[in-house]
C-alpha cells in the first residue's frame, strides 16, 4: 500500500488540494457571494462588496476583502506546502473555534444549500447595515 505524502511533489499537491477545499467551503460561507448592493449609484450592483471601499486594515481596502479575511482574524496567508508548524497552528485554530461554538449550538447540516441560505440570511440582514464607504468599520460590526 502506498503512503501519501512520501515525496515533495505529492506534499505540494495535497497541500494545494486542501487549500482549494478550504477555499470552496469558505466561499459558500462568504455572505457577499450571495448579495450585491443595488442602488442608484450601483444599478447593476457593487460586485458583492468589491466596489464598496473601506479604510484599509490588514491590507483590505473593500468590504468583500474584509469578509474574505474573516473580519481580520485570519489575515495571514499560509505558505505552500503547508508546513508542520502550519498544521499545528491550524489545529489550534480549529480547537479554539470548536470550543467557542459548541456542537450542541451548531446546525449539523452537511447540505451546502443550507450553508448558502445561511450566508444569504446574514448578507440580507447585516452586511451593509451601519457602515459607510471609505470609512473604518465600527468595532461592533467587526465583533
Amino acid at each position: 500500500m502506498r503512503k501519501y505524502g512520501t515525496d515533495q511533489s505529492e506534499n505540494i499537491a495535497l497541500s494545494n488540494a486542501l487549500r482549494l477545499l478550504m477555499h470552496y467551503l469558505g466561499d459558500i460561507h462568504q455572505p457577499l457571494h450571495c448579495v450585491s448592493r443595488v442602488d442608484n449609484e450601483f444599478p447593476s450592483g457593487d460586485k458583492g462588496g468589491n466596489a464598496f471601499p473601506t479604510k484599509s486594515h490588514y491590507g483590505t481596502k473593500e468590504l468583500h476583502a474584509v469578509w474574505d479575511k474573516v473580519l481580520y482574524e485570519f489575515h495571514v496567508t499560509e505558505k505552500v506546502p503547508i508546513t508542520d508548524d502550519d498544521w499545528v497552528n491550524q489545529k489550534a485554530i480549529c480547537d479554539r473555534i470548536m470550543k467557542e461554538n459548541p456542537e450542541s449550538e451548531i446546525d449539523p447540516s452537511m447540505d451546502p444549500t443550507v450553508w448558502a441560505h445561511e450566508s444569504y440570511e446574514i448578507a440580507s440582514t447585516f452586511i451593509y447595515k451601519g457602515i459607510t464607504e471609505k470609512a473604518a468599520l465600527p468595532d461592533d460590526y467587526v465583533t
